[in-house]
């Protein structure tokens, strides 16, 4: 088998893993953090890659880019460094591009972000622009986004930052949690 087939064959082996795990029923979720021992290897290993999920409906939902993959099959969970996921509304237009250093992809459609997450807003006309924290965890079937964790959002003439938030893809909007503090540009006419 030649190496572009042998890669292809790879690609489309984690397509089908990857749509498996979203379409997986199982419902229990344990939040834990942590780094794989050394001597654990992945089954699958991918890089630079782009996948795009699709609903049941046939509508695009995100595009989701990475430029590295492991693929822990036994563990049922996938690891992407740099990840880069896109968002679309129910038109099929982009809302939300978001970014972190990590993710963890769990058989039970939830996406873990790890250090610094951004989150910025593809609309131009958003009153929201931008959202960074540093942790989040996404529903993958409910496009809830929340974390525990610091979280700054800066929008038109708006710096609001608290502690943990909840962020819904679906319905664009965003809540601070708790220790809100919230800044208004106010302007004039003659501005």
């Amino acid at each position: 088998m030649s190496k572009t087939k042998k890669i292809l064959s790879l690609f489309l082996f984690f397509i089908t893993i990857f749509l498996i795990v979203l379409n997986s029923n199982e419902k229990n979720a344990s939040i834990k953090i942590h780094k794989e021992p050394y001597n654990i290897k992945p089954d699958y290993q991918i890089n630079n890659s782009i996948t795009f999920i699709y609903a049941k409906n046939g509508n695009l939902i995100y595009k989701f880019i990475s430029k590295k993959i492991d693929s822990y099959t036994e563990k049922k969970y996938i690891w992407f460094s740099d990840p880069i996921l896109i968002s679309y509304n129910k038109s099929g237009k982009t809302n939300w591009i978001i970014k972190g250093f990590k993710a963890k992809l769990t058989n039970i459609k939830m996406l873990y972000f790890y250090d610094d997450i951004e989150f910025n807003s593809l609309k131009k006309k958003s009153f929201i622009q931008k959202i960074s924290t540093k942790n989040a965890i996404l529903n993958l079937n409910t496009q809830e986004l929340s974390s525990k964790s610091q979280a700054i959002i800066i929008g038109n003439n708006l710096n609001s930052s608290g502690t943990g938030i909840q962020i819904n893809l679906r319905t664009e909007t965003a809540e601070l949690i708790k220790d809100v503090k919230t800044y208004f540009k106010i302007i004039t006419k003659n501005e």
